[in-house]
Order: C-alpha cells, then sequence, then structure tokens
C-alpha cells in the first residue's frame, strides 16, 4: 500500500512539474509576442527606398575605419568589419526589417561581441531614416562635388587624383608620392 501512494505521489509530483514547465514555456511565448507586437507598432514611413538604403549604407560606412563593407537587403544591413590587428574578418547583422515595414526597431547579430562598431553603425544608420522619414534628405557630398566649377577644380589642380601622403592604417609617411602600398604595414594607400 506504501508503494502505491509513494509511487502516486511521484506521478502526481511529476505530473505537477510538466504542467509548470508548459506554464513557463507558455509565459515566454507570450512574452515574445508582446514584444513583436510592440515593434510592429513602431515603424517608419515606408516612403524609404532600396535606393535610399543603400545610399544610407554608402554614406554610413564612409568614416568608419575598420568597417570594410557595408550593404543592404530589404531592410537588412550587413556589414563586415576588420579586427584591430587588420588581419581578421568578422561579420555583422542589423535588421531593421518588421513584416516588410522599415522598423524603428533594429535586432542586431554579430560575431565580435566586444566591438562598438554595429552599435555606431546602427545609431548612423537610424539618424538617416529619421531625416528621410521626416520628409529631408540629407545632404550628398557627391552631389556638390560635380557641381563646382572648372576653374575651381583647376586650383587644385586640375581635380586628378594622387596617391595618399601618409597611410590612413598606421600614419607611416609615403616613401615616394607614387607608392601604391605602405611601405610598412603593406596596405594599399587610398586615392585623394
Amino acid at each position: 500500500m506504501r508503494d502505491y501512494l509513494l509511487m502516486g505521489a511521484t506521478v502526481v509530483g511529476l505530473v505537477l512539474f510538466l504542467v509548470g514547465l508548459v506554464w513557463i514555456f507558455g509565459w515566454l511565448d507570450a512574452k515574445e509576442k508582446a514584444e513583436e507586437l510592440a515593434r510592429d507598432m513602431k515603424t517608419f514611413r515606408d516612403n524609404v527606398t532600396d535606393a535610399d538604403l543603400e545610399e544610407i549604407a554608402r554614406s554610413v560606412s564612409k568614416p568608419i575605419r575598420n568597417l570594410r563593407s557595408l550593404t543592404v537587403s530589404q531592410h537588412v544591413f550587413y556589414g563586415t568589419a576588420t579586427t584591430q590587428s587588420g588581419l581578421n574578418n568578422w561579420h555583422f547583422k542589423l535588421d531593421f526589417d518588421c513584416r516588410g515595414h522599415l522598423s524603428t526597431q533594429c535586432k542586431v547579430e554579430r560575431e565580435n561581441k566586444d566591438s562598438k562598431i554595429p552599435a555606431v553603425v546602427e545609431s548612423r544608420i537610424r539618424e538617416q531614416i529619421e531625416l528621410y522619414n521626416a520628409g529631408r534628405r540629407p545632404e550628398r557630398p557627391k552631389a556638390q562635388a560635380k557641381q563646382a566649377s572648372p576653374a575651381g577644380a583647376a586650383a587644385f589642380g586640375g581635380g586628378a587624383k594622387s596617391r595618399a601622403a601618409f597611410c590612413p592604417y598606421c600614419g607611416q609617411k609615403a616613401l615616394d608620392g607614387g607608392a601604391v602600398y605602405c611601405a610598412a604595414c603593406g596596405k594599399k594607400l587610398p586615392m585623394v
């Protein structure tokens, strides 16, 4: 008789444990759905085109030193950055998509948890999107440069490009004006 009571108590305990697990997982699922619903409520207007997002990716990626590339596809930005040593690349993804709409919230996936590059890129993208959303387009320096007068271009060497005098990666002075690669670190010198 005692064995039956012990076995019955064990079965009741196991059933209560399973009910508790189901309740916890149901609560987690409900929490996830509530977060998604809150995210759905905060979307940008759909006035930002794919071409605008590509322009945002280009303008945001230029001033960030270790950011090698930033591309966009359907409200998701994909970035490649290098480590401080420059020997390895790592990737990150900034997802501004919410059911086909551009969202104010961003899901971030990244391989390098210590780097601040994804957070900086995300905030700059958000600023640019907010400009578009407010009906203002950010200034595009390329368009201004094309409007410069030929006389102004001639004053700065006729618009001809040359290699940088200093390496932007290590700071070493280039050996001569025609050097293509840095003698210290071996990286390609940019055109200026």
